[in-house]
């Protein structure tokens, strides 16, 4: 009997302790906003932590976020690019939730002047300078490698750069959803395809290399 109200008692203490605590946690929530052309625009993912326990989350892509609190507690508001914030939650607060609309400012910084130079430093620069080579046998060759047929013969085998294969790309889908659903027509009746044909005859494209 004595062991049974023991639990009981120690049941009701906790209950006591658990209700205590609820009524100490205050629902926050609200919205982060950046400013934009004198307009504000809701800013996604900005980072909601409380500096007491280390522990957040972050605001979805309306800006919106909601976190459990305790009076007294600071909370950071944290973005890339932005300038930190911090509020705190009263300790005489009497309401069980809060709502807080807050505006991110840019945080601007001006970075060091940085100076590349192709030798190791000032000092080696007479040095470098004095035995660069200049002879009209470096001219030759260096007129030699960006001559218009060295380029021609090197072209085919050069990747085409990110952007020109994304604008590839890109054209070829536009081409695809402009056909959808119908037969695309065959080049054999287009005049640009037999110009560029006359072209790559001309320049001997068909010919066959000798190995």
């Amino acid at each position: 009997m004595k062991f049974a109200w023991t639990c009981s008692f120690l049941c009701f203490i906790g209950l006591f302790k658990s209700d205590a605590q609820d009524q100490s946690l205050i629902q926050f929530s609200g919205r982060v906003f950046s400013e934009y052309k004198q307009a504000l625009q809701p800013l996604p993912y900005v980072g909601v932590g409380i500096l007491r326990t280390r522990r957040g989350g972050f605001t979805d892509e309306k800006g919106f976020f909601s976190i459990a609190v305790q009076r007294g507690d600071t909370i950071q508001f944290n973005y890339v690019g932005y300038k930190k914030v911090l509020r705190s939650i009263p300790t005489d607060y009497d309401q069980n939730q809060i709502y807080l609309e807050l505006i991110l400012k840019p945080d601007t910084f001006q970075l060091e002047r940085a100076i590349v130079f192709p030798i190791p430093s000032k000092q080696h620069f007479k040095q470098e300078f004095l035995e660069m080579d200049v002879s009209d046998k470096m001219k030759e060759i260096a007129q030699k490698n960006i001559a218009s047929d060295v380029l021609a013969k090197i072209e085919p085998g050069v990747p085409s750069d990110p952007r020109a294969r994304m604008s590839l790309y890109m054209a070829q889908e536009a081409q695809k959803a402009y056909y959808d659903g119908q037969f695309q027509p065959q080049k054999i009746f287009s005049p640009i395809a037999w110009i560029e044909f006359f072209k790559a005859l001309k320049r001997g494209d068909f010919k066959k290399k000798k190995k």
